[in-house]
């Protein structure tokens, strides 16, 4: 098991890593993120792969991202806390 010291976030005992990572924020919850949930939930049903209106690249044009983001979520390697 991993422990992780965490700076200024209450009491001073190390955390271990799995509770780091359930306390961290994920998507909508950062600041920078562009997505909403519906617009995941959107992406994973729609995406076609190399199609000209529901590909990777016109659905990154649509919603502001790249098509690297678009193909991750709709593999199901990014925002995989939303189902």
């Amino acid at each position: 098991m991993r422990c992780v010291i965490v700076v200024g976030v209450g009491p001073s005992e190390p955390m271990d890593r799995d509770e780091f990572q359930a306390k961290r924020a994920k998507g909508r919850q950062l600041p920078q993120a562009k997505l909403r949930t519906r617009d995941v939930r959107w992406v994973r049903k729609v995406h076609k792969k190399y199609d000209r209106k529901y590909g990777a690249v016109a659905l990154g044009k649509k919603l502001g991202v790249s098509k690297t983001v678009i193909r991750g979520i709709a593999a199901g390697k990014m925002w995989r806390h939303i189902t």
